[in-house]
């Protein structure tokens, strides 16, 4: 074999083998050029196995048919790296319909050039020496301008598009432009060089190899580095924390332009590290740490500060190469941090601690410490609501406010309170610090603002933390029962937790839990109270419930009432006493008895839970009863609340026929006012008032207006807790109405009240 043949075919060989590797190592590439670029090496490999076998042709036509076919792959490599220019520069095509010209035309010209296997219109060939070898050369035809033509568009199109992305592009990124132009440049030049040397052999698969291995260069293995050490040597010159890098003897070499006006200095940034070290007062500092990291505070004209410091050596192959600072100015991020912490941790009225963050302490106390005793105490004001009612929003923030101040005033710093919700405080001390007439001092001199004369009634349970498997919430709950089992008791202030009140919330529950059954076995008895008139005629009666409990035998009111008024359920009591009532007037009715009148009671929880009106009316329509004898007794706390609608209801009962009473009046602090805007029927006077005070004889006085008071307003009185014949005496002086009391009658049964009046 000639020795030129031998070069030829070592050349191309070699092409195939750089190629091959290329298009192996493309398969890994998950750029997304990655797969025009390895259409690019194919066609390219396909081009150098023709070329290599034109060396061995052996007719004019097998040559001829394969300069066609890779006269197509030169096609194909410029239209696939036409597709590339266009990925790779993100080129904006504002005309899309240009490019779908570009496509038909490369089209055409590849139909062009594959005809010429019959038509012989671009090139003939011809049998060529090339030393000892034969060879079939091209000879070009006329009709191969038109395919130059086309051929040098597109590589000119392939330059005008990297050259106007490089137009306005910042210097950094140049490179890869540049190389891409110039790799496509290589196989023109190369390309020009064979057709001007008018040589035998098209060489020029070489360049386009040479091209085609840098493009896959360039665009997968390139890692730019230039660039990216350019740009991140500007990012540590512009960004906003403070940077200082130090050689291996601890010098400092470099501040970048944030440090330079943080620690005012230009050129000589030997005092820089010394600075470092006072400013942010880093005593512990260990520089033979490989990395060091802390949150400083420091004092800037007044201000305070906060700075996040990094320390870090830098290491190469195990050797030092230096170490940085880096200092981020933390400030805002702080504040931000601090405020949020303390919105989540403490009240947003009064500034103490919140509920959860007190329970989250008090574990982690009676954790640290299991050898210490502690108490935990609860406060209540007793009627807080009616206060928020009665005076508004505002004052009632403001008495809040003022317990508020007074534990931080006379509370040790080490004891640990809260306002837990509503008007309720919470407090853990340890059981030898307890100071019980601090505590009975904080709940008396708790007052009114804004010149409010108003009674306020402060009272704290205490529970001693027994059992610490209890959860804090649960140990609060406790305290509050102290309170709850006391209520009533209106001169000591310090209620202490025992088991017994623990067995009688448990009873409550429990009580609570079998209001429905009572109802349905007909354990809940109505009792009736005489109401009489000056000549001691009965007129009517109130209803009273009475519970004939299984195990607890009879159950007289004050034992289960004022727990169904706290978890609402007096609504179904409420609404059985309605309707056994009702059906008892029915009969009385029936009976030819319909003089009397029985009044029942509404309780507030009827308000929430129940639609007044519409069972009322309900009731009276299904009993066919004048709901005049159906009387309804409320009382002025009742209305106190959502004012308005509550005043729209009592109307719309009195129009509809109902006599509407006004129960315990004069035991509120709002009668008058109440008078005024409420429209009812009767006054019912308690003559407990009387023992509420030392003075009987001013109160006395007070009854007798209120009495006179009624008259003016044509509303008739009826006193209620008349016991002795001289209240009757004197209630008769004072013109009162109608009396209700054990002087007159005790509730009874049904049954009894019917054998005695009826």
């Amino acid at each position: 074999m000639d020795s030129v043949v031998v070069s030829f075919i070592s050349m191309f060989a070699c092409a195939f083998v750089v190629l091959a590797v290329c298009l192996i190592r493309t398969i890994k590439k998950k750029q997304a050029v990655a797969p025009k670029v390895r259409l690019l090496i194919i066609v390219n490999i396909v081009s150098v196995v023709i070329q290599a076998a034109l060396l061995f042709a052996e007719d004019v036509q097998t040559a001829l048919m394969l300069h066609t076919f890779y006269l197509v792959c030169i096609c194909g490599i410029r239209y696939v790296a036409l597709k590339i220019a266009v990925e790779v520069t993100k080129y904006e095509i504002t005309n899309i319909k240009i490019f779908y010209f570009v496509d038909a035309i490369i089209a055409l010209d590849v139909l062009l050039v594959l005809s010429n296997i019959f038509t012989q219109s671009l090139f003939t060939t011809q049998k060529v020496m090339i030393g000892n070898w034969y060879y079939f050369t091209t000879v070009a035809q006329p009709l191969v301008t038109l395919h130059n033509i086309v051929s040098c568009g597109v590589l000119m199109l392939i330059a005008f598009i990297i050259i106007y992305k490089l137009v306005g592009l910042s210097p950094a990124y140049y490179g890869k432009y540049i190389i891409l132009l110039a790799s496509f440049t290589i196989a023109v030049v190369v390309n020009l060089l064979y057709k001007f040397l008018n040589y035998a052999v098209d060489i020029s698969v070489l360049g386009y190899t040479v091209s085609v291995v840098m493009v896959y260069l360039v665009l997968l293995e390139n890692k730019q580095k230039t660039l990216i050490d350019k740009m991140l040597s500007r990012i540590v010159l512009k960004t906003d924390d403070i940077i200082v890098f130090l050689d291996i003897e601890g010098e400092c070499v470099f501040v970048n332009d944030v440090a330079k006006s943080f620690f005012g200095v230009k050129d000589d940034y030997s005092l820089v590290i010394k600075q470092i070290s006072k400013m942010f007062k880093l005593e512990n500092f260990d520089s033979e740490r490989l990395e060091y990291s802390t949150l400083c505070t420091m004092s800037d004209k007044g201000e305070q500060k906060h700075y996040d410091i990094v320390y870090k050596k830098l290491y190469r192959n195990g050797k030092p190469e230096g170490s940085y600072y880096k200092i981020k100015d933390r400030t805002i991020d702080v504040d931000i941090f601090n405020k949020d912490k303390y919105k989540a941790t403490h009240d947003k009225l009064t500034g103490l601690y919140n509920s959860d963050y007190f329970c989250d302490k008090v574990e982690e106390i009676l954790k640290e410490n299991p050898d210490k005793d502690y108490y935990i105490l609860c406060s209540d004001v007793q009627d807080f609501k009616l206060i928020n009612d009665s005076f508004g929003k505002v004052v009632g923030d403001k008495v809040l406010n003022s317990i508020a101040w007074k534990l931080r005033e006379k509370i040790t710093k080490n004891t640990l309170y809260c306002r837990l919700s509503g008007d309720k405080f919470c407090i853990l001390t340890e059981k030898d610090k307890f100071d019980e007439k601090l505590y009975k001092s904080i709940a008396k001199e708790v007052s009114m603002t804004d010149g409010i004369h108003y009674p306020i009634n402060m009272q704290i349970g205490v529970y001693y933390i027994e059992d610490r498997k209890l959860s804090p919430s649960m140990m609060i709950d406790r305290a509050g029962m102290a309170i709850s089992k006391n209520k009533e008791d209106y001169q000591n202030k310090i209620f202490y937790y025992d088991d017994k009140i623990r067995e009688l919330k448990y009873w409550e529950q429990r009580l609570s839990g079998e209001l429905d059954n009572a109802i349905n076995d007909n354990q809940l008895k109505v009792y009736l109270q005489e109401q009489c008139d000056g000549d001691g005629k009965v007129i009517g009666a109130e209803a009273l419930i009475r519970w004939i409990h299984p195990t607890e035998g009879l159950m007289p009111p004050y034992r289960f009432i004022p727990m169904f008024e706290k978890n609402g359920l007096i609504s179904k009591v409420d609404l059985f006493v309605w309707k056994e009532a009702a059906k008892l007037l029915k009969k009385w009715q029936n009976e030819g008895n319909d003089e009397y009148y029985i009044s029942v009671n509404i309780s507030p929880a009827d308000f929430y839970f129940l639609d007044i009106y519409k069972e009322l009316v309900r009731i009276v329509e299904k009993y066919e009863i004048n709901p005049a004898k159906l009387k309804l007794e409320i009382t002025e706390t009742l209305i106190m609340k959502d004012v308005e609608s509550r005043l729209m209801i009592v109307e719309k009962l009195r129009d509809f026929g109902f006599t509407v009473e006004m129960d315990d009046f004069g035991s509120g602090y709002s009668s008058l006012n109440m008078l005024k805007d409420i429209s009812v029927d009767v006054l019912k006077l308690d003559m407990g008032f009387l023992y509420k005070t030392k003075d009987e004889e001013k109160s006395r006085k007070i009854i007798g207006m209120i009495v006179q008071l009624s008259k003016a307003l044509d509303m008739p009185v009826i006193c209620e807790g008349v016991e002795t014949k001289s209240q009757f005496e004197f209630l008769k002086n004072i013109k009162c109405d109608y009396f209700q009391g054990y002087l007159f009658a005790k509730p009874v049964s049904i049954e009894d009240f019917e054998n005695k009046n009826l």
